[in-house]
């Protein structure tokens, strides 16, 4: 069974084991003595971490987000090669799991070449759609604060380009998310055919990740989010307490069962994830991630916040249309 107590210890390990991160990473060699050539760069964490979900068997997913420009430092492969193994010595001294997809992330996102192509067909180039989704959607930063808010609120323009425009809607970031969660989706069903231990996948899609995409999806448009410092606000809470916040707002007798039956099967799929173990036989836990995999709770929950009175009907057909 779940316990509150066991969500607030995976929120303050989660807490503290950042602070060590970031402390690693601002004390080793290769950040402090590289500081000036690395000002235009930032490192964020995605996954349990920036849920404030995980747990000591948690692996750390990182990304690098750096700028190319003619007054700054320029990136290339050997800067990536200087950080990258760098991080892989931090990640190992500090007991993390190795990085997962054999580093497939482990690249710096140079910014200025990829703003232009935000929701073009080139957009998932190199997985940068991934790491941009991922930065909006959940991520803490690790190293340089002041970068990263930078990249944010740049990325955030880009989406509030047309916000002087009458009755402005997030349109184009509703449409990134929404192709985010379909990715995901598709991801998981070529993923499927290739692996025999898929129950941790499946039941991740189905709560953490549907959690992540679609408590976004519910804070803008409870909230009716149009606004850069709104956005800035939103990106700044865990995907929970977007969520919370949002029932909270509505506060129908309705909903608000749904919410408490839902948060019971959530922490209960936070410790079953934690107990999962890939390399060995888990008959009784794969059979439980099954079963709860099978509740359509956090579906009717989204539906009913949708179907609310107070939410803008424009939003809502948007969603079908």
């Amino acid at each position: 069974m779940y316990s509150l107590s066991s969500l607030e210890q995976k929120q303050q390990f989660s807490e503290e084991k950042l602070e060590e991160i970031k402390l690693k990473i601002n004390s080793c060699d290769t950040f402090s003595s590289l500081s000036k050539e690395l000002k235009n760069l930032c490192i964020y964490t995605t996954g349990s971490f920036a849920r404030s979900e995980a747990t000591d068997k948690s692996d750390l997913d990182i990304f690098i987000i750096g700028e190319n420009t003619e007054e700054q430092h320029h990136y290339g492969k050997i800067d990536e090669i200087k950080i990258f193994s760098e991080l892989i010595k931090i990640n190992k001294e500090l007991k993390f799991p190795e990085f997962s997809n054999d580093g497939e992330f482990l690249k710096i996102f140079k910014y200025n070449e990829v703003e232009e192509i935000i929701g073009s067909p080139s957009d998932d180039h190199h997985n940068w759609f991934t790491a941009r989704m991922l930065f909006i959607l959940e991520s803490k930063c690790i190293y340089n604060q002041e970068k990263y808010d930078d990249f944010i609120k740049r990325i955030f323009q880009f989406y509030l380009r047309d916000k002087d425009h009458d009755n402005f809607k997030l349109y184009f970031l509703l449409n990134d998310i929404l192709r985010f969660w379909r990715t995901l989706c598709l991801n998981y069903e070529v993923g499927r055919t290739h692996q025999k231990k898929w129950e941790k996948k499946n039941i991740s899609l189905k709560f953490s990740r549907r959690l992540t995409v679609f408590a976004t999806i519910i804070y803008i448009f409870v909230f009716n989010i149009t606004s850069e410092d709104d956005l800035i606000n939103m990106i700044q809470k865990t995907p929970w307490d977007r969520l919370k916040e949002s029932i909270e707002k509505l506060n129908t007798e309705k909903i608000n069962l749904i919410y408490e039956e839902f948060k019971k099967e959530y922490y209960e799929f936070l410790d079953l994830k934690e107990k999962y173990n890939p390399t060995i036989s888990n008959t009784d836990i794969a059979e439980s991630l099954k079963k709860l995999g099978e509740s359509n709770t956090f579906k009717k929950l989204i539906s009913s916040v949708l179907l609310h009175e107070s939410i803008d009907e424009d939003l809502r057909l948007f969603l079908i249309s």
